[in-house]
């Protein structure tokens, strides 16, 4: 942040899953205030090319008295989560920057091994995040992985929100049309 002007810079993961509209930033909190912020997009880590997506301007009030409501502290929901009567599937939980991406292992309808992720959403709450499910196939192991030969096909919805004792979430989910929710609890080690 320069000033009361801020950009912010991601670079595009390349994936026709995700769009300009698909994303959210959390900025954090600020001071009472105006601020002007540029959202940049660079086409990959190694390409010094970059494209301006737009620059917006906001105004920050100051409190009128009601207490303020203090941001979760998103990182402290990273974690491997489970549910140790449905032991077999688990879901690895990673906030970062306060965004959420959650890698979803469990079986499918024919017991095969099947990798969902939750990803492309937003908080809804201050414990409660949502966004699109995605299922991710490719190459067998042991060959070269190319991205062409991954493929991403959004099969639901889902939503985490995370208990007052951030030792549990309820998941909520519905993949393929199924719809279902589950108790998840941190991995004990």
């Amino acid at each position: 942040m320069v000033s009361n002007r801020i950009t912010v810079t991601f670079v595009a993961v390349p994936t026709p899953l995700i769009t300009q509209a698909q994303f959210n930033i959390v900025l954090g909190q600020f001071p009472a205030g105006s601020y002007e912020v540029e959202v940049v997009r660079k086409m990959f880590v190694t390409s010094p090319q970059s494209t301006s997506l737009g620059l917006t301007q906001f105004t920050v009030a100051g409190l009128t008295g009601a207490p303020q409501i203090q941001a979760a502290t998103f990182n402290t929901f990273t974690d491997l989560y489970w549910n140790p009567n449905e032991s077999g599937w688990g879901i690895n939980i990673t906030v970062k920057n306060g965004m959420l991406f959650a890698a979803w292992f469990v079986y499918d309808a024919a017991g095969r091994a099947a990798w969902l992720t939750l990803q492309g959403g937003g908080w809804t709450t201050l414990k409660c995040y949502q966004g699109s499910i995605i299922r991710t196939t490719g190459p067998a192991l042991g060959g070269i992985l190319a991205l062409t030969s991954v493929n991403f096909s959004p099969v639901g919805t889902g939503q985490i929100c995370f208990n007052d004792d951030n030792n549990s979430a309820r998941f909520t989910y519905t993949v393929d049309g199924l719809a279902n929710e589950k108790t998840i609890y941190r991995q004990p080690f």
